[in-house]
């Protein structure tokens, strides 16, 4: 019986030996297997020829011992196989001829791993707190020491990641930044690591980074004399309004923010807006340059809201309660950005000028800035 101890070897005739192909052709002569390290074809029985049952060894003929292959284990310097030693003119087999084997050393593979935080503000005071929580959802890559993508993940909702079976040697991990997303001071958006076999894991991978503090304010809103902190930007609330003229079907308007005072006049362009007569109803768009700024969002929905009135004396008194933004109950379902109104529910008449509000939070920086960014490569 074969064992985990046991080798196995086959003679040929050396004829039998195809250099084309590197293998034998036709059965083997003979089998053995090692009994205490030895192996023995054929015993001396005191005459020239050695033989048994199944063969008889010619002197005149050239012979070879194969040593099977062994899981586990790999050949010695001398190969699968070699000659019959001829030892006075005899075939001895196995008199000099030593194989020698070393067991095979399992791949010893390693595993990196770490945690991904965002750093985000806990208390929006005149002097702000920050908390670091776990982000889910950010792509980490593997570099190996040539520079070659290696392996990609996405943390969980524990912010962890890992790439394991990893074959030893160094490594750089990689977290994406961009313009918005940027580490935090005293860490850095590569990690070199080396897995070693005496050191093949390492789970101390960890990044951390801030959406950036870009400035968000609101727009075409109500006068509430407040100042409060919003992504890190001091933001001062203010109020402004337009007409659309008497008779007038449709005008486009500068969608403004950034403070400018009372009726629309100063502050950053941001967008337009678009009202419109449309039949029985008054129609509001707001279109924002997207590629510069994107919507402040409750719930994922853009915050607008829509007031609107024939009587100035309405505003009056919405600008001292903040409250009456009566016509954001007719925001489109379909379409965020488009509010539907009723001129007849609303009490509106179209030969009279209608006095708009358009009250909202606008993001200086482009729409999804927030979404953690990927790396582009091959």
């Amino acid at each position: 019986m074969i064992t985990d101890e046991t080798f196995e070897f086959w003679l040929y005739k050396a004829s039998q030996y195809d250099v084309d192909t590197h293998s034998f052709v036709g059965e083997p002569l003979a089998k053995a297997t090692t009994d205490s390290g030895i192996a023995v074809f054929l015993e001396n029985n005191g005459t020239p020829e050695y033989k048994d049952d199944d063969f008889v060894l010619d002197p005149e003929e050239d012979y070879v011992v194969w040593e099977v292959p062994k899981e586990g284990w790999i050949y010695g310097p001398q190969g699968s196989f070699m000659p019959v030693k001829i030892v006075d003119s005899v075939p001895t087999v196995f008199d000099e001829n030593k194989f020698y084997n070393t067991k095979k050393q399992e791949e010893q593979f390693g595993k990196i791993s770490g945690h991904k935080y965002q750093r985000i503000v806990k208390s929006s005071c005149w002097c702000p707190t920050y908390i670091d929580v776990p982000k889910q959802g950010y792509h980490i890559y593997l570099f190996d020491a040539a520079g070659n993508l290696v392996a990609e993940t996405v943390t969980d909702k524990n912010g962890y990641f890992e790439f394991d079976k990893l074959p030893l040697g160094k490594y750089k991990v990689v977290e994406p930044t961009n313009e918005y997303w940027q580490a935090v001071t005293g860490y850095k958006p590569e990690v070199k690591v080396t897995l070693t076999g005496e050191k093949p894991e390492y789970n101390c991978v960890k990044f951390k980074n801030t959406l950036k503090n870009v400035c968000t304010d609101t727009f075409c809103g109500y006068n509430k004399c407040a100042k409060k902190v919003y992504n890190g930007c001091f933001d001062s609330s203010w109020y402004t309004y337009v007409t659309l003229a008497a008779n007038k079907k449709s005008e486009t308007f500068n969608l403004q923010a950034g403070n400018p005072g009372a009726f629309g006049k100063g502050g950053k362009t941001v967008g337009t807006f678009t009202a419109t007569i449309d039949g029985d109803y008054l129609l509001i768009k707001v279109d924002l340059n997207k590629a510069k700024y994107s919507f402040g969002l409750i719930n994922g929905v853009p915050e607008i809201n829509v007031g609107v009135a024939n009587s100035t004396s309405f505003f009056a008194g919405y600008l001292k309660n903040n409250s009456n933004l009566n016509a954001t109950q007719y925001r489109d379902k379909d379409d965020a950005t488009l509010f539907r109104i009723p001129l007849k529910t609303m009490g509106l008449k179209t030969n009279k000028a209608i006095n708009i509000f358009v009250n909202g939070v606008v993001v200086y920086a482009p729409e999804g800035y927030e979404i953690p960014p990927v790396l582009d490569v091959p």
